[in-house]
């Protein structure tokens, strides 16, 4: 079978969000999306102590779009309009569909504040199709025991979660509407992993921290790999201790309108967004 290519490497900006500096990969200045993959901001990492290790975003609305929290280091803290009050610990996951709306907050979590620690995130958005977008929003999460563990060989300390798709026989913790396959990767130097490909799929590897090559080619810490569409196998192999995001999906190949918090495809859909949301019909959820 053959194997997948790197086609760019995006480099991050940053962006202060929630109080905190964050690095954007995508949207990028030469990469508007990767198709279905819309946004990637990575928060982190930080090590905070006691009287800082507060991590906040307050109610804010989404239209259109799954927006998934990957949960790396620490702990968040979700709220939303659907009545859900919920704090996942890393490695974790909280994934949101938000289709025809929904308010939420996310924090850091309160065992994450009385410890503090280490604190690390990503922030992906991933577009909805045409017929998915006004259905009623979901939350689901997942933490370390219940996500999926697919064996990284001769390579005892490393984790390789498989948080949503299919791995071989290994099915994903988290069904999505989407059908992207996502691992959380925590690898040891001179690993080496290969992970099935859909053909003609897009594909893209985030390097939270560490260093790693993908058919010859370093990767290093914040860099988004965006791979080719040719090839039905990727290999990783690490230089040194890192941390991972591998995302795979099928481009929907649809018009992109987005304002802000919703994701649509038109502008007619946009202000009825805007509209709603005024109007409460996303619901409500207090700060």
């Amino acid at each position: 079978m053959s194997t997948r290519s790197i086609k760019k490497i995006l480099k991050p900006e940053s962006l202060l969000l929630g109080g905190k500096t964050v690095t954007q990969s995508l949207p990028a200045e030469s990469m508007e999306n990767h198709d279905p993959f819309l946004l990637l901001h990575h928060a982190g990492p930080y090590k905070l102590n006691q009287e800082n290790a507060h991590f906040y975003v307050g109610p804010h609305p989404h239209r259109g779009f799954e927006p998934i929290t990957f949960v790396f280091q620490g702990g968040v803290n979700h709220k939303d309009s659907l009545g859900n009050d919920s704090s996942v610990e890393a490695p974790g996951v909280q994934w949101i569909s938000a289709a025809r709306g929904i308010i939420h907050s996310e924090q850091s979590s309160k065992k994450f504040e009385e410890l503090g620690g280490d604190f690390e995130l990503i922030q992906l958005w991933v577009n909805l199709p045409a017929e998915q977008k006004m259905k009623p929003a979901t939350y689901i999460k997942s933490d370390a025991n219940a996500l999926k563990r697919i064996p990284v060989p001769n390579s005892s300390k490393s984790k390789l979660y498989l948080v949503s798709g299919k791995e071989g026989d290994v099915e994903g913790s988290i069904s999505n509407r989407t059908d992207i396959k996502s691992m959380m990767a925590f690898l040891e130097a001179e690993a080496e992993v290969h992970i099935s490909l859909a053909s003609e799929s897009s594909a893209m590897v985030y390097v939270l921290g560490g260093q790693i090559e993908i058919d010859g080619q370093l990767i290093e810490g914040q860099d988004l790999a965006i791979l080719d569409h040719q090839g039905e196998t990727l290999q990783i192999k690490t230089l040194e201790d890192s941390r991972l995001l591998i995302l795979e999906g099928k481009a929907l190949r649809e018009e992109v309108f987005s304002w802000g918090p919703y994701v649509m495809n038109n502008q007619r859909e946009i202000m009825e967004a805007m509209r709603d949301y005024n109007q409460g019909k996303m619901g409500f959820l207090a700060s």
